[in-house]
């Protein structure tokens, strides 16, 4: 098959560990199973075994059972950064706690308005 006709049935528009998966699906379902005209390939029941590990892999594939995205390294629920528990940036966290810090500040600092009309009895002259 040709390179270019290789990825016309897969869909562009989808994200990139989408299209690896119809991409090796595609190619394991296309891939021929070993055989040996001289006899000295594998026997009929390696040939059986060969395709229930490639029926296997396409059901997990299809199933997305197997994490093919690489990229996100950044969740801590994915595969690809091998759940490893991340710490917090410092900067980070110090900046939050600053920014809370002045929220409070400012709202220690803001006078609620005064409604003359609601408290006719405090006007002062009156």
């Amino acid at each position: 098959m040709d390179d270019a006709n290789l990825y016309k049935p897969i869909d562009s528009e989808l994200p990139d560990p989408d299209r690896a998966r119809q991409l090796i699906m595609l190619c394991a379902a296309r891939a021929p199973l070993p055989t040996s005209p001289e006899g000295n390939g594998p026997s009929e029941k390696g040939v059986k075994l060969l395709q229930e590990m490639r029926d296997n892999v396409l059901l997990i594939l299809a199933e997305r059972k197997l994490d093919l995205n690489v990229m996100a390294t950044d969740q801590p629920s994915s595969a690809a950064n091998g759940n490893v528990d991340l710490r917090p940036n410092e900067q980070n966290v110090n900046n939050r706690a600053r920014t809370t810090r002045f929220k409070d500040e400012i709202q220690m600092c803001v006078v609620p308005p005064f409604f003359p009309s609601t408290f006719p009895g405090l006007l002062i002259g009156q």
